[in-house]
């Protein structure tokens, strides 16, 4: 190709004309501006982390020398304490009791979905002597202690009408459930590859137990995930995950404000405490230079990542190889850390805690990727 110019004069105005030597270059001339041409537009934006928190002097590092204690259980995400036992849900699709003081399990039952497929429950809660749960594919039940009562399931009209996503936490409060809605059930992308596209297409949602009404409380969240009211019931704490920070929406406005944005991480699940609340760490994160801040920098990489089902696997070894440890925290009523448990050594055989169920003297963390719940004590 020859590039010309030609000038009118003054004022100045220049033309280009572009001619072809070789006509057998204009195909891969073609295919290369139409790359560009749908590529392009859709590259993502880089986007800017809040600063991260830093570990408080009340730091636990656990080590081997630690005495910690382990219950055998495949990916138990979320622990509720319930009439003496806690209860939690497997990675393979059954709800399970142990007893906190012996940690010998109580009973097992399987959870299936109301189309029969084995449940994954992501978030637990014990309400009016029940327990109530959400499992991923958009399924909310209360669990008796003999069989399972589903309120409602992907094929339910009020599911249907909002759309299908994906449910990870709730809160139950008087009538009324909220769920976290990380993101709409509409493509084959992995967990990770919506993580790290950084995009506000999450929801919250409120569920009245005596209408069956299902609405939209707040959207345009960035993976929302853990739950928790605010002390005072007048609010709803979120964990934000991949905007890396904590909101309140308020419950009779639905309005949203930024209550923490020094996290250690990710934040996973939300439990409320007496003096302040307990948050899981997905992903920690301790400096401003961490993986995470590289690929939100980074919008070529990070669209190379996440556009496409076949790159999942590449972005599942980051955390992997890269992560720092699993880390837990609670903060006083303000938010301001306090206290901290660090896995630095990977005791749990991963980097991530997702939440904390303190019971009498201990802390019992759950761990959606390892085969084991740890009781630390306090």
């Amino acid at each position: 190709a020859v590039v010309s110019t030609q000038s009118t004069g003054a004022p100045a105005v220049f033309y280009c004309t572009l001619s072809f030597t070789d006509m057998s270059k204009l195909p891969a001339l073609l295919a290369v501006l139409l790359a560009i041409f749908l590529t392009v537009p859709f590259l993502p934006l880089p986007v800017l982390l809040p600063s991260p928190g830093a570990l408080p002097l009340d730091t636990l590092t656990l080590t081997p020398d630690h005495l910690v204690d382990t219950v055998p259980v495949l990916g138990g995400e979320s622990l509720v304490y319930h009439q003496g036992e806690i209860i939690t849900g497997t990675l393979d699709g059954y709800l399970m009791a142990f007893d906190p003081d012996t940690l010998e399990m109580r009973w097992r039952r399987e959870c299936r979905s109301a189309d029969g497929a084995p449940c994954r429950v992501l978030g637990l809660r014990s309400a009016a002597g029940l327990v109530y749960g959400v499992e991923e594919k958009g399924g909310l039940f209360r669990f008796t202690g003999r069989e399972f009562e589903w309120l409602l399931d992907p094929s339910s009209p009020q599911v249907r009408d909002i759309g299908p996503g994906f449910w990870n936490d709730l809160v139950v409060h008087g009538d009324m459930i909220y769920i976290s809605d990380s993101f709409p059930r509409n493509s084959t992308h992995s967990m990770l590859q919506r993580f790290y596209s950084f995009r506000s297409e999450g929801r919250l949602l409120s569920f009245n137990l005596v209408s069956g009404r299902l609405s939209i409380l707040a959207d345009g969240l960035r993976i929302p995930n853990g739950l928790e009211l605010e002390h005072g019931n007048q609010g709803l704490l979120v964990a934000e995950g991949s905007a890396f920070r904590v909101v309140r929406v308020d419950l009779s406005t639905g309005a949203v404000r930024v209550w923490s944005d020094r996290t250690l991480g990710a934040v996973d699940n939300i439990r409320r405490f007496h003096d302040g609340y307990w948050f899981g760490v997905s992903a920690s994160r301790f400096t401003s230079s961490s993986y995470h801040d590289v690929l939100a920098r980074s919008p070529t990489l990070r669209y190379l990542l996440t556009s496409h089902p076949l790159t999942a696997p590449i972005l599942k070894l980051i955390p992997r190889f890269l992560g720092q440890g699993a880390v837990a925290y609670r903060t006083d009523l303000t938010g301001k850390i306090v206290r901290a448990v660090f896995d630095k050594n990977k005791i749990s055989g991963t980097v991530t805690f997702s939440e904390v169920c303190v019971v009498g003297d201990f802390l019992f963390v759950g761990n959606p990727f390892s085969n084991k719940i740890l009781r630390i004590p306090k």
